[in-house]
């Protein structure tokens, strides 16, 4: 009979100690999660563009090539992860501006 009793005290308490564990994240942290991943990701992308038009500029300047940067770069650009929209770039006389239009951010690369 007692070891009955310890049987079952020690179950109780095993699954009072697992069912905290096992307890699942909201909705609400998930998204979040979701929202830093898609950010992150975009960013990522933006900062391998931005290092590109870096070595573009680099490369019109040895060869004294003064167009202007949309005459400079590809014809096709990297778009962002989570929408597939282009990228914004804007060009004035001291930087250019890389934004994304999803809203997850945007960097700044000097000439």
């Amino acid at each position: 009979m007692k070891l009955l009793t310890v049987v079952i005290l020690t179950i109780s308490l095993l699954s009072a100690c697992t069912r905290e564990r096992t307890q699942l994240i909201n909705q609400e942290e998930i998204d979040s999660i979701r929202e830093e991943l898609n950010t992150r990701t975009c960013m990522t992308r933006i900062d391998s563009l931005s290092f590109e038009i870096d070595g573009i500029l680099y490369y019109a300047a040895i060869s004294e090539d003064n167009r202007p940067l949309a005459e400079l770069l590809p014809d096709s650009l990297p778009v962002c992860p989570v929408s597939d929209l282009e990228y914004i770039i804007e060009e004035t006389e001291t930087e250019i501006t890389i934004t994304c239009p999803s809203g997850h951010g945007s960097m700044k690369v000097e000439k």
